[in-house]
């Protein structure tokens, strides 16, 4: 795994979250309001001066930070929130494609909680698999939006009712005119209608496809969960790992040539605005 994708996996961006929402927690404010109030009434404590409250302040908020970073459900349920912020299942239209995303997240959220839960060498070995996870449903994530901008293209839409009559109507003109210019006019409107129609058919094709994708890489990864529910702590640099990763290598590439075929038939045709 590279430099960049350790830096910023999704464990990472947890722990600084974590940081960031413990800071402005009710329970540091609380903390630090009682340390100031006590500090300007100039309370003592036990015979203690009142720079006491300054001291009482800082390890406080310091111990507060410190349980809650050591918390590995804190921890995943922080992760599971940035995640899901950015690859938001509402987000998404289509029914079946928001399933299988949903599906996705799920197995996500619970790997993610087992990594938690394990100590040393064992931790490090799931929370790179979840690093490379997150990559696997956010590709999932792209071809479900993919999958939405098809069905929601107005123009792809009304095209797909009208231009298989609108061929057979050319046809019908071509059969009874007998005007060589008009006639290659119309010869020429029906090689451009007939490469139209082969366009909407590749990227209703195409789409098929991506259903067909989502169905399969949600199952292969319920699959890679009960895998990873099996290791042990002897296996974690042994084959049955290095297997379990190169399989979500392998996913991650399969549904990236997925939305590389979408966007490249888009991209080739009229309705390239779905590229986006």
């Amino acid at each position: 795994m590279s430099t960049q994708s350790r830096n910023y996996s999704p464990y990472t961006r947890a722990r600084n979250a974590l940081i960031r929402s413990t800071v402005m927690s009710p329970q540091s404010l609380t903390i630090v309001l009682v340390a100031v109030l006590g500090l300007l009434l100039g309370i003592g404590v036990a015979g203690l001066s009142p720079a006491f409250w300054a001291v009482f302040g800082v390890i406080g908020v310091l111990a507060y930070m410190l349980a809650t970073m050591s918390d590995p459900a804190a921890l995943a349920e922080m992760a599971k929130r940035l995640f899901v912020a950015q690859y938001n299942p509402a987000d998404i239209r289509n029914t079946r494609a928001r399933q299988r995303l949903q599906q996705g997240l799920e197995y996500m959220d619970n790997i993610q909680k087992l990594g938690a839960q394990q100590g040393g060498a064992m931790r490090v070995q799931i929370e790179a698999t979840v690093s490379e996870i997150n990559d696997w449903v956010a590709q999932i994530y792209k071809v479900a939006r993919r999958i939405d901008l098809y069905e929601e293209n107005a123009l792809i839409n009304r095209d797909r009712a009208r231009v298989p009559d609108e061929i057979k109507s050319l046809r019908l003109r071509l059969d009874t005119e007998t005007d060589p210019h008009i006639r290659a006019g119309l010869e020429d409107s029906i090689r451009l209608k007939e490469t139209q129609l082969e366009n909407l058919k590749a990227l209703a094709n195409n789409i098929k496809r991506a259903h067909l994708q989502l169905d399969n890489t949600v199952t292969a990864l319920g699959t890679i969960f009960a895998q990873v529910q099996l290791l042990d702590a002897k296996e974690v640099d042994g084959r049955r790992t290095h297997r379990l990763r190169q399989e979500i290598h392998d996913e991650v590439l399969s549904l990236k040539d997925t939305i590389e075929a979408l966007d490249e038939v888009q991209g080739a045709s009229v309705y390239s605005s779905l590229a986006s």
